[in-house]
């Protein structure tokens, strides 16, 4: 095998400006599995500024040759403009693609709140206990456009089933808590509803959300359960606000009903 030729200065030979004539000091920028990592691209970049400059000019073909990058004008420099625009025509439809999802986001979240806000004044309107309790099984299905809403109540396994009016769910001890999960208000998207609380429409629910339900003392733990057939309709990811604000009203007018008697 032939000796390595060698420069005076110690530095393999080879031309001007190549990789070679980098301060030694400038860490390679790559990762321990060859990949090239951003960070360390920069701190290279910081320890040799010059070199970026070198490298472009000692391989003009290179990029010459990278598809969009540059094109090389009659008087051999490298016109990187169209490279330019294009990331900024890249960039405006980055932007505007965010915006449309932030308009999106803002026109469902207020039709959402419209839909609340109607659900609460027909909450509002009911009467009695048994009005109440008929507005949310049926009137807040249409209003809320989900499919099924229930009141789930429960009670003791060792007291007899207390007198309820028709359409409230009722449930043995402790099952409100197993199903919210120490939450107050959970979502999440099911393959089939809970029979317990929904009954026969228990089939359709593909997403729910469960409220709790702080009617006060004696009454015993409850919840509000809305069912959507979408599994989408009830994402955890969803903001909450709105549907805590709907269990308050409910738990308000369930005060006022079990005051004035039924």
């Amino acid at each position: 095998m032939g000796k390595r030729r060698t420069r005076d200065d110690g530095r393999s030979a080879g031309g001007p400006g190549t990789a070679a004539a980098s301060p030694a000091a400038a860490p390679a920028p790559g990762t321990p599995g060859g990949a090239l990592d951003p960070a360390a691209v920069r701190r290279f970049l910081t320890d040799d500024p010059e070199f970026l400059a070198r490298f472009i000019l000692d391989h003009p073909d290179l990029w010459a040759g990278l598809p969009g990058m540059a094109v090389r004008r009659p008087d051999g420099a490298l016109d990187l403009s169209n490279y330019l625009v294009g990331r900024l025509r890249g960039d405006i439809d980055h932007l505007k693609a965010q915006q449309r999802e932030i308009i999106d986001t803002t026109r469902a979240n207020a039709a959402i709140q419209g839909r609340v806000h109607r659900a609460v004044l027909a909450l509002l309107e009911a009467g009695t206990l048994e009005q109440l309790v008929n507005t949310v099984s049926c009137d807040l299905t249409m209003l809320l456009d989900i499919d099924i809403a229930q009141v789930v109540v429960e009670i003791d396994d060792r007291s007899a089933v207390p007198r309820c009016p028709d359409g409230v769910r009722l449930v043995a001890s402790g099952a409100v808590g197993r199903l919210l999960d120490g939450q107050s208000i959970r979502l999440r998207a099911v393959s089939e509803g809970d029979q317990r609380i929904y009954g026969p429409g228990f089939g359709l629910v593909g997403s729910e959300a469960l409220v709790r339900l702080d009617i006060g003392s004696p009454s015993p733990p409850a919840l509000l359960a809305l069912g959507s057939r979408r599994a989408e309709m009830f994402d955890p990811g969803m903001r909450t606000d709105m549907l805590a604000f709907l269990g308050r009203v409910v738990e308000h007018a369930l005060r006022q009903a079990l005051i004035r008697g039924y």
